[in-house]
């Protein structure tokens, strides 16, 4: 009775008629239904997605916890940390305290003792001032004394070593022998300051750069070079001086026709085949292995002979050997290395040997001056 009731009161509300229903009224109630089911839907789905971060919250707010919980820990453990560093920290400046007035009264007796050292060490420095001023007056006396002693002796070693030098480059034109000597004779007048030494130190300078001019000519070079050409002389091979070419010596021709016959034909056919030469000259026999050897020898001992002429400085002696050499060369070796070989004994012709020997006259007459003054002038440094 009452739904009845409350069903066509709604009814009358909407303005719908009870004893009348329409399409109308039940499209509207079902919109109003599926609104309501929407709006049930979307508030479930809310409460849901609060539901599920509120959890997020939770979990984030224990992990918050656990991690609070840790961090305490920590703070304990750095608390009790800090306590045991402050109690050491205070055992140290204690320590400290300690040590420092211990290096205070270190310092005091250190201080005492280092004046007591500096008063012996002006002492004994007093002691070696007085000292000292003794053994300089005592040195400048024995220096007064012995510097004419000294001057005599350091003069004759240089004489005897000049005159030596100049024996080894009169006698064996030993240039570096005599470079050593007169070396060694200018580092023994370093010894002396005085101005004729000087002046002969300047002299010998002169003499070293033109030992070291003779030094630098080309004997040396010269001799290498004609050692290698001695080696090359094995590559080329000795002929006859009398040997000649085959001189091919044809059939005259007149121009005309050969006649016919057998004999011509057969000198013809053969004439394809072989030809026919005579020599003008009587036949050279070939050069038995001594004559070669001999040859060979003889060229390599005029080389030999250039080459002791340049260690020896002997330019005639060494520009006749080579033209000697070179002549036998051209006229009794042949092989591919000649010309090569003869253009290198030409270069050789022209080059420059040692210059003249020098002489160490000046620089021994210099010293020899010296010696004869060196009394004077020790007697007027006494």
């Amino acid at each position: 009775m009452s739904d009845n009731l409350s069903t066509s009161s709604i009814r009358k509300d909407f303005g719908v008629n009870a004893s009348k229903p329409s399409r109308a009224g039940s499209t509207f109630m079902l919109l109003l239904l599926l609104a309501a089911t929407v709006a049930l839907s979307y508030f479930s789905w809310q409460q849901q997605q609060t539901v599920a971060g509120m959890q997020a919250n939770y979990q984030s707010l224990s992990v918050a916890a656990a991690t609070i919980s840790s961090l305490q820990q920590k703070q304990a453990q750095q608390d009790k940390s800090q306590e045991l560093l402050d109690q050491r920290l205070k055992s140290l400046e204690q320590a400290q305290q300690q040590l420092l007035g211990t290096q205070q009264q270190s310092q005091l007796t250190v201080q005492q003792q280092l004046q007591m050292a500096l008063n012996s060490v002006n002492e004994q420095s007093s002691q070696l001032n007085a000292m000292s001023q003794e053994l300089n007056s005592l040195r400048s006396k024995v220096a007064d004394t012995g510097a004419a002693a000294l001057r005599s002796q350091i003069l004759a070693e240089v004489s005897g070593m000049l005159r030596l030098a100049e024996l080894r480059l009169q006698v064996a034109q030993d240039i570096d022998s005599a470079t050593a000597l007169v070396r060694s004779a200018d580092a023994m007048l370093v010894k002396l300051t005085d101005a004729p030494v000087t002046a002969l130190r300047a002299q010998l300078a002169d003499d070293l750069g033109a030992l070291q001019a003779a030094q630098q000519g080309d004997s040396r070079k010269v001799y290498q070079q004609l050692s290698e050409a001695i080696t090359q002389l094995s590559t080329l091979t000795a002929v006859s001086k009398t040997a000649s070419n085959d001189t091919t010596v044809k059939a005259p021709n007149s121009g005309k026709p050969s006649e016919p016959g057998w004999v011509n034909n057969t000198l013809d056919f053969l004439g394809q085949y072989f030809v026919i030469t005579q020599r003008d000259a009587a036949i050279t026999p070939l050069l038995s292995p001594e004559q070669i050897w001999f040859i060979r020898k003889s060229i390599e001992l005029q080389l030999q002979q250039a080459r002791m002429a340049a260690l020896n400085n002997d330019a005639a002696l060494y520009k006749v050997s080579l033209t000697e050499a070179q002549a036998a060369i051209a006229e009794s070796l042949q092989g591919a290395g000649k010309e090569a070989l003869l253009k290198k004994l030409a270069e050789l012709q022209t080059a420059t040997l040692r210059p003249g020997v020098h002489s160490l006259a000046v620089s021994i007459n210099s010293l020899q001056q010296l010696q004869a003054q060196a009394p004077a002038k020790a007697g007027a440094k006494q």
